[in-house]
């Protein structure tokens, strides 16, 4: 009897150790879960910064905007429907070259839904790369603009030119404008625009060819109604 009790507590401390050892790896693998997956909003996160993809734009998604709800706006939900088919079917409209123009007023989501767009094609490894205007010319301007940069506006999978119009205007300006769109255009590689001119001014500001081109290649949705920046993150 004196040796089964033995037998017995000595099975018991192999329990408790087993519980125990099991608990840990437990802990263990939770860590590590935990790690692997910081580990990815990391590498997402490098990957939009290196797409010129702002702090700022990082919770502009589909998934975002539509768990915050889209603003009671008969137009805009038309827009954001058109923006999300894009990108859902982005491997077609890549193949035909074809973009879009988000024009409007301040505040209407323009660059929300451009950048959610750009995000959902990125999980696809698709590659898109987001400038505003004025930084790209700017840069253009001053000769400072790496040929990294220089590349990917005219070769990307996707190019966001945000803020069109914004630029400071003069024929350099024009000439270097028409070159990317017109290289993007005979490649048939997809430009999706954001500015708050109306198609009047934009015709005016830019020579006719480079307008002629974005009107072709590009699906042209006019925004109209109040500033939406109340609420800042979906409304950019």
């Amino acid at each position: 009897m004196e040796r089964i009790g033995q037998d017995m507590d000595a099975l018991q401390k192999k329990m408790e150790t087993f519980i125990k050892n099991n608990g840990r790896l437990n802990e263990q693998n939770e860590k590590t879960e935990a790690e692997e997956a910081a580990e990815e909003r990391k590498k997402w996160t490098n990957r939009l910064y290196k797409a010129g993809i702002g702090r700022r734009y990082h919770a502009c998604t589909f998934q975002n905007i539509e768990r915050k709800g889209l603003p009671d706006s008969k137009l805009l939900k038309s827009h954001y429907a058109i923006a999300k088919e894009y990108a859902k079917n982005f491997k077609t409209h890549k193949a035909k070259g074809q973009g879009l123009i988000f024009a409007g007023p301040v505040g209407r989501m323009k660059t929300t839904m451009a950048v959610a767009i750009a995000q959902e094609i990125m999980k696809e490894y698709n590659r898109a790369y987001f400038i505003t205007m004025p930084e790209l010319m700017d840069s253009l301007l001053q000769n400072n603009l790496s040929q990294e940069v220089r590349t990917r506006t005219k070769e990307t999978d996707l190019l966001i030119l945000d803020d069109m119009g914004a630029e400071y205007q003069n024929d350099w300006v024009l000439n270097a404008v028409d070159a990317i769109i017109s290289k993007r255009y005979n490649e048939l590689l997809p430009v999706i625009i954001t500015t708050n001119k109306t198609p009047e001014e934009m015709n005016q500001r830019y020579m006719a060819r480079i307008f002629d081109r974005l009107k072709h290649a590009n699906r042209l949705l006019i925004e109209a109604g109040e500033s939406l920046r109340k609420n800042e993150e979906l409304s950019q």
